[in-house]
């Protein structure tokens, strides 16, 4: 499909690849080919890579050919159409039905949707399990299946978090270290108190602010708030 690189070469996202709109025609036994010509169809919503819309998380395609970030609506890009060519690929490759995520519940189930990223994600975590309830579920009076419900219920919230977030407590760990969350923290925290003159609060948390803006190197512009040597010795004092 030379025009579909093309359009990712050219930076546009479908959005939308799966069976249902691929195009071919039949070749013969004299032409000793199956296809003759192969073409992606139905690209009403095909968008820049760089539009705001894939950054603002929408939720888009077929859920069973969705990609694990347009899942989780963490932003997509070219990437999304590549991972739904390839399941696409591997499931006309294996035939009969196949599909490399489908779930365990029907499509109209209301935990489809939730079930296929969990499938993704269980192939990079394969040492966790998903809870379920005990086998004599069925024969538990209704006190104890109460019981057996909340457990499974905070069970299942658990398993959820690590499946779709597990992979970003690095990440949060890393900035609970950061050396400037706590004056950010701090900021936020007083902003909204009233002023209480040389107190620590607004104007102490903006001195302080103003002291570590150098260290935000991600920032990139000057401090919105300056103070003169004079009004930073009066506060201290």
């Amino acid at each position: 499909m030379p025009r579909t690189v093309s359009g990712w070469q050219g930076g546009f996202v479908h959005t939308d690849v799966k069976q249902d709109n691929i195009l071919v025609n039949y070749g013969t036994e004299v032409e000793g080919v199956s296809f003759t010509d192969v073409q992606l169809a139905d690209f009403g919503s095909t968008i820049p890579a760089t539009s705001k819309y894939a950054y603002d998380e929408n939720l888009i395609g077929a859920p069973i050919w969705r990609s694990p970030e347009a899942h989780l609506r963490i932003g997509w890009g070219i990437s999304t159409d590549i991972w739904s060519f390839g399941t696409m690929l591997i499931t006309l490759i294996y035939g009969d039905n196949y599909f490399m995520f489908k779930p365990d519940v029907s499509a109209d189930h209301d935990e489809y949707d939730h079930k296929i990223p969990t499938r993704q994600y269980a192939e990079k975590t394969p040492h966790l399990e998903e809870p379920s309830l005990p086998p004599e579920y069925g024969m538990l009076p209704a006190d104890k299946k109460f019981e057996a419900d909340e457990l499974q219920r905070r069970r299942l919230i658990s398993y959820y978090y690590r499946i779709f977030n597990g992979h970003l407590n690095k990440a949060h760990l890393e900035a609970l270290r950061d050396p400037i969350l706590f004056p950010r923290q701090h900021l936020v925290d007083r902003a909204g108190r009233q002023w209480s003159g040389n107190l620590m609060t607004l104007k102490g948390a903006l001195v302080l602010m103003a002291d570590y803006w150098p260290h935000l190197s991600d920032i990139g512009i000057p401090c919105p708030v300056r103070f003169t040597d004079a009004e930073l010795d009066g506060f201290y004092e």
